[in-house]
């Protein structure tokens, strides 16, 4: 009798929810982000730069938080970017200038590109080699 390996084991869930839970953060900040900047500067344009730093800066960033994910601990960063993700989006409550905003969505992109992508990673660790690359 065949034996059945499947994908979602106890770990892979959890990576799975973490990374839910991060995506949506992320992106429920974007009209937040939008009507914060709005009530700084009346700017749409502005405005709306500034909630697309976020992603312009991770897709920058995507390739090094790969390069970054082989050279370290997996865990170890998972653990960091996650940290320091939670930390920014709760610091955009000081941000109460246009260019501390700009600065908070750059680093909200850096930290959610490293988190993703080592997040990606370590979920492969709990995937059964039978079924790798299915799907």
């Amino acid at each position: 009798m065949k034996e059945h390996h499947g994908i979602w084991t106890k770990e892979f869930i959890m990576v799975f929810v973490m990374s839910l839970f991060s995506s949506t953060a992320a992106y429920m900040t974007y009209p937040l982000i939008t009507q914060y900047a709005l009530s700084i500067r009346n700017d749409i344009g502005l405005a709306s730069t500034i909630a697309g730093l976020m992603s312009l800066m991770g897709l920058l960033i995507s390739p090094f938080a790969g390069m970054i994910t082989d050279s370290f601990n997996i865990k170890k960063v998972l653990q960091c970017s996650y940290l320091f993700y939670v930390f920014i989006l709760l610091s955009h409550i000081l941000a109460t200038n246009i260019p501390l905003l700009i600065i908070m969505r750059l680093l909200v992109g850096i930290s959610f590109a490293v988190n993703s992508v080592a997040g990606t990673v370590f979920s492969t660790h709990f995937i059964v080699r039978e079924r790798m690359a299915e799907g």
